[in-house]
């Protein structure tokens, strides 16, 4: 006698079968979103390597664009399944970049999908660099000797947020009724908080510190002359 299958449990154990699956993918959706920001930070950083290095004249700013791109997505594709944010250090040998006597192969994947070989870009970046791309934290060391230093630490950016928006609270609520001379007390307030790191007494001169300051430092093309002495370390 064949067995009758109840509709009603039918359609529930259907229902509880979409269910999982949409709470999956709604965490796999996060996942990779939060996976988006290590990746970018650690591509941004390594094509502004190649930025300073002035035998990377020849390659196109729109080619470098091109080749980010397609390394955020390697990385991605790469670490999709090699990404546990609940425990950070798992994986972290896995997602390691390399480069010393040889180019990375990962890094030698996305040049090959832009023209750019892998020996070239052997040739820009420096002789030794390890960078480490870990769920909430980004790190690199240039040399087999040199500090580690932090390009991202999510814990410290949440930290500065806060204080951010601590100070703006704070002035806001600060600030006086009165319309009479707001001129000078927001040009006061205003020079206060435009550099907190340098008159607080606390000593910036910590790689992570100084590292931060100098990429954001990077960001603004305009400064990007000052940083001839960093190109020729590169370019060694």
């Amino acid at each position: 006698m064949d067995a009758q299958l109840d509709p009603a449990s039918f359609n529930h154990h259907h229902l509880l079968l979409d269910f999982i699956f949409l709470v999956q993918l709604v965490a796999d959706i996060k996942q990779k979103k939060k996976m988006r920001v290590e990746v970018t930070s650690a591509a941004n950083f390594l094509v502004r390597l190649l930025r300073l290095n002035k035998e990377s004249a020849v390659v196109s700013d729109q080619q470098l664009e091109v080749f980010r791109a397609a390394l955020i997505e390697t990385l991605r594709i790469r670490y999709q399944e090699h990404w546990f944010p609940e425990k950070p250090c798992r994986g972290s040998g896995y997602r390691c970049i390399r480069i010393n006597g040889k180019m990375d192969p990962v890094l030698v994947q996305a040049g090959g999908l832009v023209g750019l070989p892998g020996q070239f870009l052997h040739t820009l970046f420096p002789s030794e660099l390890t960078m480490w791309i870990d769920p909430r934290e980004v790190s690199y060391r240039i040399g087999e000797n040199g500090s580690i230093c932090v390009l991202y630490d999510e814990r410290e950016v949440e930290e500065t947020m806060r204080r951010e928006k601590n100070n703006s609270s704070s002035s806001t609520s600060s600030t006086p009724n009165s319309s009479a001379s707001p001129s000078p007390s927001l040009s006061a307030g205003s020079s206060d908080s435009s550099a907190p790191s340098s008159m607080d007494g606390s000593d910036p001169s910590g790689c992570k510190e100084s590292v931060r300051m100098e990429m954001e430092f990077m960001m603004d093309a305009r400064n990007i002359l000052a940083f001839e002495h960093l190109a020729s370390y590169v370019s060694s």
